[in-house]
């Protein structure tokens, strides 16, 4: 498990193994649509930011490497806000999608680690990486995603940041999820889990990123909840919420 939190009002990151490489499933989505955005292609983008949020559509996520320049472009973006442990490697969705830096260090597969996760959604949320209409604008797309378990139970690893957190502040979340399920791929299980928690009582936003890898169908299922509670107890604490009643684990 890697973990990483940055409060909007320190920008100090805490974190677990914040610097474990883990395979990046559908979790840059959010980060290939936000370097589309930054190639000023926020109305092309529109399009594709309901399958891309909603459904976590690769085929729409290819679209939005293709509008933003491009795979390596996407790497120069992510290169750029600082994201030094973070690859594109290959997108094979739609079409044939390869970047130099193939074949990358975890056998070619797309990378990343928490603290990147968490460095741009910092970033993202105070206005460093977008202008600010257009991080509202993502903020809106992201928003899409699923909050919770119970609408989405087909898909418990799509809502693991907002599921347990109180209705007004779940609404409110910003996140993509990604995950790799046992058994239907040729590398282990993973789970990530990042974006943006804005607590309504005052206290300060804060960026957050979870991410796993490992584990056989009962244990994934362990990690969704385990996601779960973490999550809430993260904004209990960043919130100084004592009231809120996270979920055993």
């Amino acid at each position: 498990v890697g973990l990483a939190v940055i409060p909007f009002d320190t920008g100090e990151l805490a974190g677990w193994r914040e610097d474990r490489l883990f395979i990046s499933a559908s979790a840059p989505k959010s980060w290939w649509t936000a370097a589309a955005l930054a190639n000023g292609q926020a109305e092309a983008a529109a399009q594709f930011a309901g399958p891309v949020f909603e459904v976590s559509s690769d085929g729409a996520a290819g679209s939005m490497i293709d509008l933003a320049g491009g795979i390596d472009a996407v790497n120069d973006f992510t290169l750029s806000v600082g994201m030094t442990d973070t690859a594109a490697i290959k997108w094979h969705h739609g079409r044939r999608r390869e970047s130099a830096q193939f074949p990358g260090p975890l056998n070619g597969s797309n990378h990343v680690d928490a603290s990147d996760a968490a460095l741009f959604f910092y970033e993202l949320g105070t206005n460093q990486v977008l202008t600010p209409d257009l991080t509202e604008l993502l903020a809106e797309w992201m928003r899409r995603s699923p909050r919770d378990v119970a609408t989405h139970p087909a898909d418990p690893e799509a809502s693991t940041i907002p599921d347990s957190l109180p209705a007004d502040v779940k609404e409110l979340v910003e996140q993509k999820a990604g995950w790799l399920r046992p058994g239907e791929y040729s590398v282990p299980a993973h789970l990530l889990a990042v974006g943006i928690v804005r607590p309504t009582n005052g206290a300060s936003p804060y960026a957050i990123a979870m991410m796993s890898v490992g584990g056989d169908r009962p244990v994934f299922a362990r990690v969704i909840e385990f996601f779960q509670a973490a999550s809430c107890r993260i904004y209990v604490h960043q919130a100084d919420d004592t009231s809120w009643t996270c979920p055993a684990w």
